[in-house]
Formats: C-alpha cells, sequence, structure tokens
C-alpha cells in the first residue's frame, strides 16, 4: 500500500504520520525534547535533539509498518525563526535560539529604527521580530564573538 509520511518537528518534540494516499491514518509517533530557559528571556534546544527524535520517529514508524507499506512522499515541517550557529564541519557550537527567545530584543529596537517595517519585510519576508534569527545573529555578534 502506498503511503504518505509526514513529519513536523516542533517547539517541545517531533511527531510523524503515516497516511494512506487516500488521507486515512495508517500509524504515527512522537517524541518530545526539552525546551532549556538558562537565563530569563532566554529560550534554547540542542539540536542534537531534534535529530534524534527525527531519527527515532521515523524509524519507529518504519519498523512497525513492514507489511508492504511503501513511502511515495515525504513532507516535513519545522518550527520557524530558529536559529542554530554550526562550525566548519556543519556541527552546533551553541544550542540552537528558539523562536521563544527574546535575548535580542534591543538589537531588533535598534534596527526598527533603521529599517521600516516595510523595507524589512519586503527584504527578508518577516517582520522586525528580536526572536527571528537575524536579530539572534547581531546579538552573538556583540556579545559571544568567539
Amino acid at each position: 500500500m502506498d503511503c504518505l509520511l509526514g513529519i513536523d518537528v516542533g517547539t517541545t518534540g517531533t511527531k510523524g504520520a503515516l497516511f494512506t494516499t487516500g488521507g486515512i491514518l495508517v500509524d504515527s509517533a512522537y517524541v518530545s525534547y526539552p525546551v532549556s530557559y538558562p537565563v530569563e528571556g532566554r529560550a534554547e534546544q540542542n539540536p542534537v535533539d531534534w535529530w534524534n527524535a527525527l531519527v527515532s520517529v521515523v524509524k519507529t514508524l518504519i519498523s512497525r509498518n513492514r507489511n508492504g507499506h511503501t513511502i511515495k512522499a515525504l513532507s516535513l515541517s519545522t518550527q520557524g525563526g530558529c536559529l542554530t550557529l554550526l562550525d566548519a564541519h556543519f556541527r552546533p557550537v551553541h544550542n540552537s535560539i528558539s523562536w521563544l527567545d527574546r535575548r535580542a530584543a534591543e538589537i531588533s529596537e535598534i534596527m526598527g529604527k533603521k529599517i521600516s517595517a516595510e523595507e524589512m519585510y519586503h527584504t527578508c519576508g518577516w517582520a522586525n521580530l528580536d526572536c527571528l534569527t537575524l536579530p539572534s545573529v547581531l546579538w552573538f555578534r556583540e556579545k559571544m564573538p568567539g
């Protein structure tokens, strides 16, 4: 039977579901992971947790559904606005900065005075929000340049 695999790498866990091509749920799996709040206003996650959860969910669904199901398509969604800094070998150098994080509020405010909301949206498709990647990248450049 042909199936579709949907995966959501969300804020609190990764969910996966197998559906028939007719839209009937065959099976689902979920693996949770934590959000860390090391300092007030900050929210971080270990990106390795995301990967491990993704692998676990897919392995679980495949191992429980070996009776002729063939995955014909995959749909993947993830939490938006997270920042994961990598080294030259694509390994994380810091916890990922969650979309819940507000460490870059001051930088975002300064950006808002220099770039109009319309220009920001036209340039990158996002509003000037302190939780998004550009203010967070600038925060790291200023506060943790190493």
